[in-house]
């Protein structure tokens, strides 16, 4: 049995979490408490949590914790249909963050559909 043992928080939820690497499957404990005996001492060494933006979580498998409607789409033109990889992405840098990127909240594409850079009605 292999196992990962993570704290993280997203700003909303904090949690700990235990994924079984052999099945994937993720178990999540919102207190110290609530972890098994077990298992316990793995986590022991995790006193603060660690922010988890949305292309991590993914990575590591925790999306069904912290973002459970993620994958999003990204909607730039090179990368139409493609995930969003949010906080990793060079055109969310630019926006100021993965939340007010153009291409992930889609006014980008509404100006694009007008064709004058002006949001379509």
């Amino acid at each position: 049995m292999s196992i990962d043992c993570r704290y993280f928080t997203n700003g909303k939820k904090t949690a700990y979490t235990l994924k079984h690497t052999d099945t994937g499957l993720v178990e999540e404990f919102a207190k110290f408490e609530d972890i098994p005996v077990e298992v316990r001492d793995y986590f022991k060494r995790l006193t603060e949590p660690k922010f988890c933006d949305p292309d991590i979580s993914h990575i590591l498998g925790l999306n069904s914790v912290f973002y459970p409607d993620w994958p999003k789409k990204c909607g730039h033109p090179d990368y139409q249909g493609k995930r969003c990889v949010a906080e990793s992405c060079k055109f969310a840098e630019e926006a100021g963050g993965w939340e007010k990127c153009p291409y992930f909240t889609g006014e980008r594409l509404e100006a694009l559909k007008d064709g004058k850079g002006n949001k379509a009605d």
